[in-house]
């Protein structure tokens, strides 16, 4: 799998976090579906210059009419748009779509540019420590020790989606509720953080 020719600059890291539960939580949402409340992207350019953007809503309402016009401003008609684990991704993109069909183009054009970056460690790229796993959690530390999940307040998806359903909780203090979005908004950067720093690291000890 030869990264350098399948993709297309600029480079569009993407992550999102949901918030699920087991029955319908708005209008228009089935049993199970998940409200997509918090996205991350890194954009690199063919010169090497980086560009970090986010959205994280403030509210169940609005969540994806935010994070929607968030992303259609910053991520252009050309460029790879590169995910860990695209099927998650492509399914909440799908899922959008049929919420905010005035997004449909968007969303779908967002879908066919997606390049799953996890495919590398599934079939191309192996380690022993990896622990037959290619979640970004394992290979991370193998590839760049120095990067941690460990010293995030927040350390994972099931944590992130307790801890933004805890900042809509109107007794909540401000600067509790600031503390909640800081630590959400450094996890889910993170993961970007690590898949263009995963890239880097590939181009240079594999594929160039």
């Amino acid at each position: 799998m030869l990264i350098k020719s399948s993709l297309t600059y600029p480079l569009y890291f993407l992550d999102y976090e949901t918030f699920g539960k087991p029955y319908p939580i708005l209008d228009g949402y089935t049993t199970n579906q998940q409200i997509v409340f918090q996205v991350s992207i890194h954009i690199v350019q063919e010169d090497g210059e980086v560009e970090h953007v986010e959205y994280l809503a403030n509210d169940f309402e609005n969540s994806t009419k935010g994070l929607l016009a968030m992303m259609k401003e910053h991520i252009g008609p050309i460029g790879s748009i590169i995910v860990w684990y695209e099927s998650f991704e492509k399914g909440r993109n799908t899922e959008l779509m049929e919420l905010h069909p005035e997004y449909k183009d968007f969303l779908e054009d967002m879908n066919n540019r997606i390049y799953d970056l996890m495919l590398v460690f599934k079939k191309d790229y192996l380690h022993p420590d990896f622990f037959g796993s290619a979640s970004i959690k394992k290979v991370l530390p193998v590839l760049l020790p120095e990067l941690s999940y460990k010293s995030l307040e927040v350390q994972d998806g099931t944590m992130a989606m307790s801890e933004w359903e805890r900042s809509l909780d109107p007794s909540l203090g401000a600067d509790e509720r600031e503390k909640i979005r800081h630590n959400l908004l450094e996890y889910c950067k993170l993961d970007t953080l690590a898949m263009v720093e995963i890239w880097k690291k590939l181009k240079e000890t594999v594929y160039d």
